[in-house]
């Protein structure tokens, strides 16, 4: 897997997004679940703690094509590091329960599947990712994520 070259601004931009967005003083766990045209940042580390990929998706309730069970929606990737060639015919999407979040980077990928399950929380999303095809399924690493608050996705998407 290919390292990132300055691994330190996926999770400045993490941190940052986090700083400003939370609100300390009411942290209250009344999160719902992924909401449509919400934007998030993502960050995926292997086994040993290595950053190996991060992303800026925004939420979409547009259905996702798949040939795994349940309702899955698009997840529109509006940045990533390292970038996926542009012919790749991967979709991201995701499927939610209120404090689960089940997500997919290749969905439209039958039996070579890349998913993330985490909780969300207030503070943002954690759990693990990894791969599942007709070979079983495997645990690569562990993956953060954080909303974007709206005030800041502009800036981070622009």
């Amino acid at each position: 897997m290919r390292h990132f070259a300055h691994p330190t601004a996926p999770l400045i931009l993490l941190l940052g997004t986090i700083w400003l967005g939370a609100d300390t003083s009411a942290q209250k766990n009344d999160m719902t679940g992924l909401k449509p045209g919400e934007v998030w940042t993502l960050v995926l580390l292997n086994e040993q703690g290595a950053l190996v990929r991060s992303l800026t998706v925004r939420v979409s309730d547009v259905p996702a094509r798949s040939c795994r069970a349940g309702t899955w929606n698009r997840l529109e990737i509006l940045d990533e590091r390292p970038r996926r060639e542009l012919v790749s015919q991967e979709e991201a999407a995701y499927e939610v329960s209120t404090t689960e979040v089940t997500m997919d980077l290749a969905i439209s990928v039958c039996d070579g599947y890349r998913p993330l399950h985490g909780e969300i929380s207030d503070l943002g999303i954690q759990g693990t990712h990894g791969t599942l095809g007709l070979g079983g399924g495997r645990t690569t690493g562990r993956f953060y994520g954080t909303r974007v608050p709206p005030s800041v996705a502009g800036k981070v998407i622009g």
